[in-house]
Parts: structure tokens; sequence; C-alpha cells
């Protein structure tokens, strides 16, 4: 029972370390967009979009993309149009969903099936089980 403890306190301080190895590794490839301009689709989304200059404008919700939009209404209330701000709640963004998922594997990684599978490989490669 100790053991387990222990392992489960292990298990979780690697979760950890790989919850800041991924923000790192996110921010560092992210962070040369930065500074970057606006570009595709930004100048009708953000820079002529004139719906992100009063947040009122996003009550009652409505409308494809409504979270995007919310999002950069946000941004331009607190930055206007300052790509610096768009791009780091970018980078946030993509940093929390990267996260988010390496849970849901971890989470599928642990269900009943998943585990079962793993005891049956074992001791086997997958090329002598034919499947590679």
């Amino acid at each position: 029972m100790k053991r387990e403890r222990a392992a489960g306190g292990l298990l979780r301080r690697w979760s950890y370390v790989h919850f800041v190895i991924v923000a790192v590794l996110a921010a560092i490839i992210y962070s040369g967009i930065i500074s970057a301009p606006f570009f595709f689709d930004d100048k009708f989304s953000i820079v002529d979009n004139l719906r992100l200059h009063d947040l009122a404008n996003f009550w009652p919700p409505y409308g494809n993309r409504y979270v995007s939009y919310l999002s950069f209404g946000l941004n331009y209330y607190v930055g206007g149009l300052d790509v610096r701000g768009y791009h780091l709640v970018n980078i946030l963004i993509h940093i929390l969903n990267s996260l988010l998922v390496y849970k849901l594997v971890s989470a599928t990684f642990k269900t009943p099936l998943a585990i079962e599978a793993g005891k049956g490989l074992k001791g086997r490669t997958l090329l002598a089980q034919g499947v590679a």
C-alpha cells in the first residue's frame, strides 16, 4: 500500500514535469510570432471588425466563432490593435489545449480496456504480433 502511494506521488510529479515541458516547448515554438503583424483573415476578423470595439456587442451570445470573437473583443478592450496581446493569448490557448490533450491521453491509458491491452503486450513486440 505504501509503495503504491509512493508510485502515485511519483507519477503525479512526472505529470507536472510533463506539463512544464509542454508549456516551455510551446512557448519556445510560438515565441517568434509575438511581434509578427496581422495576416491572412486577421484584417477582416480583427483590424476592420468594428464589432470588437464595444464589448456590449457580445451579449447575448450568437453566431459562429463566438468565443473567438469574444477573445478578440477582450484583447481589443485591453490593448487595442497591439498585435502582441493577440499573439500572447493565442500562445496561452495553444499551451492550455496541449495540456488538455495530454490529460485526455493520460486518462485514456488508465481506462480498464487500455490497461488490459497493455498487459497482453508485455514481453512481446508489435512486430512479433504482426501489427507492424
